[in-house]
């Protein structure tokens, strides 16, 4: 030291504490179980993006993003510890659908649906995930991590569809003969089978074409009713 006085010299070390991650897996839900099964298909190449608490999707910048792989897989590592929520903008191809029983808990359970949809195709968001060092579940990666939740899991599946087909019956036998002609215009409404046609609002709405068909697309799975709110204006019964 300086004028005589021996001083010891301290070094002061930044202590930085373990980054943490976050993962899960992609995947088809078939059977709208919102658990995987075995045999259902894992979907490589969707883009999952990662946000803290309080960010908004396409407003905020993701933390990270990346693209599922190696059976639809994905896994952000290397996160200050902290609260999180996952994000798929776009589902995967052929299946606009999130599954509809959904965990919204942060309760690490494996193979289940913790997506929630607001539109069908549209974004697929998780509830909000605290990740701290050495609480976390173990991975499939290792199965030695507690630093990483990967059991951050979206399910999807495709849609289903209802329709058919106005005609005049001619015979009244109740089967479409040959040369039965169809009937375009015919207003045809759908309700969910918890609803009460002519009094609830119908969940959809069409006018048949096309020779009397009609259709109705983008469909959750599930029980529904299709009900002709007047019949053809030239076929009154």
């Amino acid at each position: 030291g300086q004028n005589g006085n021996d001083e010891d010299d301290h070094d002061i070390a930044s202590v930085r504490l373990p980054g943490v991650g976050i993962g899960g897996l992609v995947w088809a839900d078939l059977d709208d179980s919102g658990t995987r099964q075995p045999g259902e298909t894992l979907f490589d190449g969707v883009t999952v993006e990662l946000y803290r608490e309080g960010d908004t999707p396409g407003q905020s910048t993701p933390v990270a993003t990346q693209a599922t792989a190696n059976g639809g897989n994905y896994l952000f590592t290397d996160l200050a510890p902290g609260s999180y929520f996952v994000y798929i903008p776009t589902p995967p191809a052929g299946h606009p659908l999130s599954s509809t029983p959904t965990d919204n808990a942060d309760n690490r359970q494996k193979n289940d649906d913790n997506g929630a949809q607001q539109t069908v195709g549209g974004g697929t968001v998780s509830p909000i995930i605290d990740l701290q060092p050495g609480q976390e579940p173990l991975p499939d990666v290792d199965g030695t991590d507690t630093n990483i939740d990967s059991t951050i899991d979206f399910g999807f599946l495709p849609p289903v569809s209802l329709g058919n087909l106005v005609w005049h019956d001619a015979n009244d036998n109740g089967l479409r003969d040959d040369g039965e002609a169809g009937i375009d215009g015919v207003v045809v409404q759908l309700y969910r089978s918890d609803q009460t046609p002519g009094v609830d609002a119908p969940i959809l709405t069409t006018t048949t074409a096309n020779g009397g068909q009609y259709l109705f697309s983008n469909l959750l799975p599930g029980e529904y009713t299709v009900y002709l709110p007047a019949p053809p204006a030239a076929y009154p019964a």
